[in-house]
């Protein structure tokens, strides 16, 4: 019988699917699971047989999930541990079912299937143990973090004790550490169960201070990095836990202000930060100011970074000083040039100039910087009013007025 599956797993193909069903292997397996459970070979036989033909397989997968054999391999995990030949092989066939089965996960969590993960994971969390099976682990747990319900189970056990032995031990594998982040950030993107009470901040922390150190170069880590950091600013209380956390998220937009999906994730998060926490602005102003600057200098083809900075400048321009002090340090400029940007084609070019528009208005409520926004504006202001937001432009155009006819009143009465 395991030379039989063996074969099975050996020749699957999509192309013999057909015959493969015809078998019925998954039945056959899980009736003779129990008789030949001490006969190694043959346990390697059907998990390997198991992890081929559940690859991309809905159908097969879904048998496995409901046959009952999954308890059978969960209650023989302790007894195999230490065989990584066998243990590889449970951990692609975890993959295997979960990747496209969203529907069964519950299940799949029901059977206790997590505590093994998590059993196999501790094992071989240290630095010199095998990496394939570790990043088996940490792919299942992300596979899983999708589901709201999972993250409920996963909440209630040892997950984030383990996952942070991991990320100390194996700091040095990059596929790994950036697989561990995607799962930590899908883990606390919004409050489920017990999964924020789990955690340690000042060890989530440090941990993505250390990480970001080591990882500089390496984007996809610091994407990861910043979403976690962007999530839990949502949740922290003590406004400086925020400031701390959103001080990653600069750093990184510093490290790789070239790096446009890495920056474009950054302003985001930036923009949804400071929106739902305008307190945080008096703090990061001044030394984000100049790294916003140069960001739309690095990305001026991108109309969705342009798009995002324009809406944080927006934000800053509400306070009368740091708006006198982005007209000082040129903000009108980038304006201009973002107004005439060829670079973007039109369609993408006009919600940019809708949001310059509308940062313009807000600056010029100064009448100081209204003289210079009509300076450097006018013309362009001419030629686009034929936008849909021309109320905006009118709107320029009569501060610009007032400030005028104030001016001309001030120099008649010397």
């Amino acid at each position: 019988m395991s030379r039989v599956l063996l074969i099975c797993g050996l020749v699957y193909s999509p192309q013999i699917l057909e015959n493969i069903l015809s078998l019925n292997l998954v039945k056959v397996i899980a009736s003779d699971f129990d008789k030949f459970i001490k006969d190694t070979e043959f346990v390697n036989s059907m998990l390997f047989c198991l992890g081929k033909v559940t690859i991309n397989n809905v159908l097969f997968s879904r048998d496995t999930i409901e046959s009952g054999l999954l308890t059978k391999i969960k209650n023989l995990i302790p007894s195999i541990i230490n065989n990584e030949a066998l243990i590889e092989n449970v951990t692609n066939l975890y993959g295997n079912l979960l990747i496209n089965n969203l529907e069964s996960i519950e299940k799949f969590c029901k059977t206790g299937q997590i505590s093994a993960i998590l059993m196999i994971l501790e094992k071989y969390s240290d630095s010199a143990a095998n990496n394939q099976i570790s990043l088996n682990c940490i792919v299942c747990l992300d596979s899983l973090t999708v589901v709201d319900k999972a993250i409920h189970f996963i909440a209630d056990t040892k997950f984030a004790t383990i996952l942070f032995v991991v990320l100390d031990k194996k700091i040095n594998e990059p596929h790994i550490i950036k697989y561990s982040l995607h799962l930590l950030a899908n883990y606390v993107y919004k409050e489920l169960g017990n999964n924020l009470k789990s955690l340690n901040f000042e060890q989530v922390l440090q941990m993505l201070i250390n990480v970001q150190k080591k990882y500089y170069s390496n984007s996809d880590i610091l994407i990861n990095i910043n979403k976690i950091a962007g999530s839990l600013i949502k949740f922290m209380k003590e406004k400086s836990a925020k400031e701390k956390l959103f001080q990653i998220i600069s750093e990184s937009m510093k490290m790789q202000d070239y790096n446009a999906p890495l920056i474009l994730t950054a302003m985001k998060i930036t923009h949804e930060v400071l929106t739902q926490n305008p307190t945080l602005i008096d703090e990061i102003f001044e030394d984000n100011m100049l790294v916003f600057f140069n960001i739309l200098t690095n990305h001026s083809s991108s109309a969705e970074i342009q798009f995002y900075c324009y809406r944080t400048f927006s934000l800053f321009a509400k306070n009368p000083i740091y708006s006198y002090m982005l007209v000082n340090n040129g903000l009108m400029k980038h304006v201009k040039a973002s107004i005439e940007n060829t670079q973007i084609e039109p369609s993408k070019r006009e919600p940019i100039k809708v949001i310059c528009y509308e940062l313009s208005s807000i600056i010029s409520q100064d009448p100081n910087n209204a003289k210079i926004v009509s300076e450097i504006l006018m013309d362009n202001i001419i030629n686009d009013a034929t936008l849909e937001n021309t109320h905006l432009i009118f709107r320029l155009v009569s501060l610009f007025l007032l400030n005028i006819i104030e001016t001309n009143l001030q120099l008649n009465k010397t």
